[in-house]
């Protein structure tokens, strides 16, 4: 069936949030309020910021952005244990009609409605000596937002995706307080993950110094069937490992000095990890009933090395496997959780093998928030479930085969921040690449990793995605991706579209004819890709890890939709790259001017060959189209490298607009340098073709226009009307 527009138009990149006055209205008074106190602790303790790399200035408070809180726990507590809907981990179904309403508050002062539902991390022993700690999973009521909370002895923690790939937190300004006494008068920040890139700095290593000292017990993990035809396949089950983790005694002092403080710790990292497993692999982890027993209070007793990274990892294996502290039957993948700034190490493809799947280990000097949980611990577990590194640059143990990300890259398995010049940012979003998304699902459902578990039917069904056709562009051209989505359970579909090539290893936005050039970026709503983002068209900027493509080759590009709820699919296309000698690109209107409804101008453009095969373009789309997506279809016409055109009679109005020519029967274009602007009145029909250079406008008769829909610009609508689902 064709998807209808409507509901791919859903962009998501502007965040619609409900106002302050929900608090105020809603069923419950609201037990959050805002302060001005200036928090003390939150650069270390909330947003684990190591040193930075050697050479730079560690980031002041007074650039951190957030928002200061201030909340009741004891009525927050009472709010969370009534009405609470229990769901198991397994059930994965939508929680729009079931659980808890709440109203969370986001850093720019506005608050947003979830419904949590409650997914316990602990085994149902654990969970019965201790049912003050509890863990959730949000969604978003009239937002796709989806995200997890928990409530410990460390107090309340928020981990929320929003609708364009940001990653929100909400953290106890104090997270350090064992055991704390609930209070009245609690202080709180929430803060943005994409507003705060600098502070999520870490000095994480995947191996000591960077060295090749990623461990596998086997001659790798090559994938035993085609990836492709795994995620083809109906919905998988949920498959539950248990997961057994220890802490050394560094650790738990870090944390307040109690088994009880650790454990809240370790629950808050091992929930946001879940998040991210549940969601792209249908894959969850459930901490053992004998947990207490792995959480050591005392270093100078405790079997532990706290400083030394592969010392920890051997000692966890042999103490996990000792029968006398847990034994080998009694888990499925083991980790360490140290404070030591000694970065992960692991075993890749361990989980379930009798004897080394404890090798997992994980140190830094700040254990704790957003970096710890996902670029330490998510990273290093991801090895145990057969997931290589996917970075590109020489700066680490490069994946042979999986080294699909530019530079440093910026999905789980990157090295995202610890690539020095090739770095793409600071820190890893909030996902896996979908390279490392078929390495986890065929090791758990056709691997090792299938050999241990508990799997958990699910009702869901897996979306369908269509990446479109092959086809083939001009080099140095920006491009458009564009997907159409469909789920059969109604579920809203996030997009990312991705390059998997994996050729040679290059400093980042260095194109060897065979390596990766495009970054992946956070998940969105909507199911287009500019490459380079709209953004850095049109402020005529370079954005690292986006360089188009110089020389003659293939390329291949996968487009991968998540519903949320385990469903993962994804679909792939070639773009053919050819080199014609020249670059297609819009070539008037290099100044800005202002036009009106129905004045006529003239827009030309180099064809630079791409009228002859193989590209083949023999007609062009010309119209406007605005930073923010707003667009103007204004003619179809020969790919000749000129055309007079008429502003349509009843364009809206717009400002810095730019004329966009692209190919009618390909996915590149060009917009023009200047910007414009257009009046919503009419103009008096005169060729401005002997002034362009000019400011002042001129005008002509015009033609019927429309405004386009919001963030699907003239050229995607025209794309997208030529594709379609069955």
């Amino acid at each position: 069936m064709r998807i209808k527009s409507q509901r791919i138009s859903r962009s998501g990149l502007v965040i619609t949030v409900l106002s302050s006055l929900l608090l105020s209205t809603s069923v419950f008074s609201s037990p959050w309020k805002d302060s001005d106190f200036i928090s003390d602790s939150v650069t270390q303790a909330q947003l684990s910021q190591s040193a930075k790399p050697q050479g730079e200035e560690s980031q002041s408070l007074e650039s951190l952005k957030y928002r200061s809180l201030e909340l009741d726990e004891f009525a927050w507590k009472s709010l969370l244990q009534k009405n609470t809907s229990s769901k198991p981990a397994d059930d994965q179904q939508d929680n729009s009609a079931a659980g808890l309403s709440l109203v969370l508050p986001l850093p720019d002062g506005t608050e947003v409605e979830v419904v949590a539902t409650e997914t316990s991390v602990l085994a149902p022993e654990l969970a019965a000596q201790f049912p003050g700690l509890k863990t959730w999973k949000v969604s978003g009521v009239n937002q796709k937002i989806s995200g997890r909370i928990d409530s410990t002895t460390l107090g309340f923690h928020a981990m929320l995706v929003m609708p364009n790939g940001d990653s929100v937190f909400i953290e106890p300004d104090d997270n350090k307080d064992a055991d704390r006494v609930t209070s009245s008068s609690a202080k709180y920040i929430s803060f943005s993950k994409q507003e705060n890139h600098d502070h999520f700095q870490t000095e994480f290593k995947c191996g000591v110094d960077h060295n090749s000292v990623v461990k596998s017990f086997s001659e790798g993990n090559v994938l035993q069937s085609s990836a492709k035809e795994v995620l083809a396949r109906p919905a998988f089950n949920l498959i539950t490992y248990r997961l057994a983790v220890a802490t050394t005694g560094e650790y738990t002092q870090y944390h307040g000095g109690t088994k009880t403080s650790a454990l809240s710790a370790v629950i808050t990292t091992i929930n946001r990890v879940n998040e991210i497993y549940e969601r792209d692999s249908s894959i969850t982890f459930q901490l053992v009933p004998e947990q207490l027993d792995l959480m050591y209070t005392d270093s100078s007793n405790d079997p532990y090395s706290n400083t030394d990274i592969n010392a920890l990892l051997e000692q966890n294996i042999a103490n996990l496997n000792d029968t006398n502290v847990l034994g080998s039957a009694n888990y499925d993948i083991g980790h360490v959780f140290g404070s030591g700034n000694v970065g992960g190490l692991a075993f890749v493809g361990s989980t379930c093998n009798s004897t080394f799947k404890a090798g997992g280990a994980t140190g830094a000097t700040n254990p704790i928030g957003d970096a710890f949980a996902l670029d330490y611990v998510a990273h290093e577990i991801g090895h145990q479930m057969g997931a290589q590194h996917t970075f590109n640059s020489e700066c680490g143990e490069r994946g042979v085969g999986t080294a699909v990300e530019p530079g440093s890259g910026s999905t789980i398995m990157s090295y995202a921040g610890l690539c020095g010049t090739n770095n793409i940012q600071n820190e890893v979003d909030a996902q896996f690449h979908v390279v490392s998304i078929e390495e986890i699902i065929d090791f758990s459902r056709n691997g090792d990793g299938n050999s241990c578990g508990s799997s958990t039917a699910v009702t869901n069904e897996n979306p369908i995605v269509s990446a479109g056709e092959d086809f083939t562009v001009p080099a140095r051209t920006p491009i458009v991706l564009i997907a159409d989505g469909f789920d059969s359970d109604g579920d809203q579909l996030s997009y990312s579209w991705e390059q998997a090539d994996s050729g040679t290893a290059t400093d980042v936005d260095v194109d060897a004819g065979d390596n990766a050039l495009f970054r992946s970026r956070s998940l969105t709503t909507s199911n287009l890709r500019f490459i380079p983002q709209l953004s850095d068209i049109f402020n005529n900027e370079a954005a690292v890890g986006e360089h188009l493509p110089v020389t003659n080759r293939d390329m291949d590009l996968r487009v991968t939709v998540r519903d949320g709820n385990g469903g993962v699919q994804y679909d792939a296309l070639t773009m053919t790259v050819h080199d014609t000698g020249s670059t297609f690109e819009v070539t008037s209107h290099t100044s800005s001017r202002t036009y009106a409804q129905t004045d006529q101008t003239t827009v030309s453009w180099d064809v630079a060959g791409t009228n002859s095969s193989p590209i083949s373009c023999t007609s062009v789309d010309i119209g406007l189209i605005t930073l923010d997506g707003t667009g103007i279809d204004i003619t179809t016409t020969a790919n000749d490298g000129s055309e007079t055109i008429t502003i349509p009679e009843n364009a809206p109005a717009l400002t810095n607009a730019r004329f966009i020519v692209s190919c009618a029967t390909s996915q590149f274009f060009s917009v023009s340098q200047a910007n414009l602007t257009i009046l919503d009145t009419l103009g008096t029909g005169e060729d401005d073709t002997s002034t362009l250079s000019s400011s002042s406008s001129s005008g002509g008769g015009g033609s019927f226009g429309y405004m386009a829909l919001l963030l699907l610009p003239l050229l995607t609508r025209r794309l997208l009307s030529r594709q379609s689902i069955s």
